[in-house]
């Protein structure tokens, strides 16, 4: 009998056919302590295996192993917790040489509880969904320059997960969230940012350099709170933020690409974006209906490829976009050649040198853009954009709303055309339809007595349809 037992035997069971005691003994947390040590378990997890494996590593590194239950009324000595291979985490229990595994959140445990049970709690609360999974993407991209490795290193303390190069950082979060502030971290690294979050935030902000731009005038254009400018040392710091509605999908990785040449745009005095961003507060109602517009910037008639991607990701009214250009001049073409030519040639030897080193080793664009915006403050370029006066708020909002309810009411008129249409048309085929059964109305009576007769459901059917049909015959 011993040297049986001395052979240890393996049992897998679904304890759940047992039925045991519902009473686990988890410890009683609050949901705030449960969600804070599911956070600390799931830091960088990317999807639910990973979210999983690291609960499991927590329960597995503060569980007091081994402890005592009773299972059934048997007491067995639970040895460790372990992951099967349909993802299941259960605890493995010995009684005299017997092994059993049940699954973590059916093992009754005992009063008090093992020191480390609130790893299990905070598994069972995860397991329930009361914390939600979320997805939050973040993109961070460096322009004037590359990282040092000294920044690539700081960088890494704060995600061990995210793909980090030279020239961005980029990682996404099912669980938990950026151990940093973003705006933080855009200041102090790099040039532009993109954030996008499942349940509707999308986040832009832009570095620019302090030299090269008017930080009065641009936080005089924006001074509601959906977007925003600031100072930060040597740099103005601008930041759009959005809530919209997700039709699809989106996990965020297209975005930078298709806005991050609007730094460029800013950088050369194009301020159409931030106009679009003043045109999103005056959407979310941040103003008072008698605030004015900013100076309305040309080509706002014609946008670029990066502003509809930027009304886009926003999620600007295009109907308010449409209203807000009516007062906007054509883009102009900007510096010629010729006359660019000209201004270089007039300067003085060293700037040329300057420019010339600047241009062979800088990266990105700055050395351009700084050329573009010396000339233009040189030749008076960055000028007012029109003699239009300047609208309200409410203004912009009543066309706009006039507008989407014209365009609403012509569609119903439209709507209301093609039913006329298809209403004659179905009169029209009803009627030949019905000169059928007038040249043979005496056959179609006889018909009708032949299906009912048959006594099946079908057949009473085809019946109604000719009764249908003789009635309408007859009142035609």
């Amino acid at each position: 009998m011993t040297e049986e037992r001395s052979k240890p035997v393996v049992i897998h069971m679904d304890i759940r056919k047992l039925k045991p005691e519902p009473e686990t003994n988890l410890p009683s947390l609050s949901n705030a302590k449960l969600e804070a040590l599911i956070e600390e378990a799931v830091v960088d997890a990317y999807n639910e295996d990973e979210q999983k494996v690291g609960l499991l590593t927590m329960m597995q590194e503060h569980l007091a192993f081994p402890f005592s239950v009773s299972i059934l009324g048997v007491k067995a000595t639970v040895e460790k917790v372990e992951m099967m291979h349909d993802g299941r985490i259960v605890a493995v229990c010995r009684r005299d040489g017997v092994k059993q595994r049940i699954e973590i959140l059916d093992l009754p445990l005992p009063k008090p509880a093992p020191a480390g049970a609130q790893w299990i709690a905070a598994y069972s609360h995860w397991r329930r969904g009361f914390y939600v999974s979320e997805y939050q993407y973040y993109d961070f991209k460096a322009i004037d320059r590359e990282l040092t490795k000294a920044e690539m290193t700081a960088l890494r303390s704060i995600s061990t997960r995210a793909v980090i190069t030279s020239t961005s950082f980029t990682n996404h979060y099912e669980w938990g969230d950026l151990k940093a502030d973003p705006l933080k971290l855009l200041a102090e690294y790099f040039d532009a940012f993109v954030y996008v979050a499942n349940w509707g935030t999308r986040e832009l902000g832009f570095r620019l350099p302090q030299e090269l731009v008017d930080s009065k005038q641009l936080k005089a254009m924006l001074p509601g709170k959906t977007v925003s400018v600031r100072s930060s040392g040597k740099f103005v710091i601008v930041a759009f933020e959005s809530e919209v509605e997700p039709d699809d999908w989106d996990d965020g990785a297209g975005w930078m690409g298709s806005l991050m040449s609007l730094r460029s745009d800013l950088l050369r005095g194009d301020f159409r974006c931030l106009y679009l961003g003043w045109l999103l507060c005056v959407q979310n109602e941040e103003f008072s209906g008698d605030a004015l517009e900013p100076l309305v910037p040309d080509g706002l008639r014609k946008l670029s490829a990066p502003l509809d991607s930027l009304v886009e990701f926003l999620g600007v009214d295009e109907d308010l976009v449409e209203v807000a250009a009516a007062a906007s001049a054509p883009l102009s073409a900007g510096p010629s050649r010729k006359e660019l030519a000209a201004w270089i040639r007039d300067l003085p030897e060293k700037d040329k040198d300057d420019l010339l080193v600047a241009a062979v080793s800088d990266p990105g664009e700055r050395w351009r853009n700084e050329l573009l915006h010396r000339f233009q403050h040189q030749n008076a370029l960055v000028s007012p954009y029109g003699t239009i006066p300047r609208r309200t708020a409410k203004d912009l909002l009543t066309t706009t709303r006039a507008r989407a309810d014209e365009r609403a009411r012509l569609l119903d008129v439209k709507r209301a055309a093609v039913a006329a249409r298809q209403k004659a048309k179905d009169e029209a085929d009803r009627t030949q339809y019905l000169n059928h059964p007038a040249k043979r109305e005496n056959a179609a009576w006889s018909q009708v007595a032949t299906h009912i007769q048959k006594r099946q459901p079908k057949e009473y059917d085809r019946a109604v349809i000719l009764l249908t049909d003789l009635r309408d015959l007859a009142v035609r």
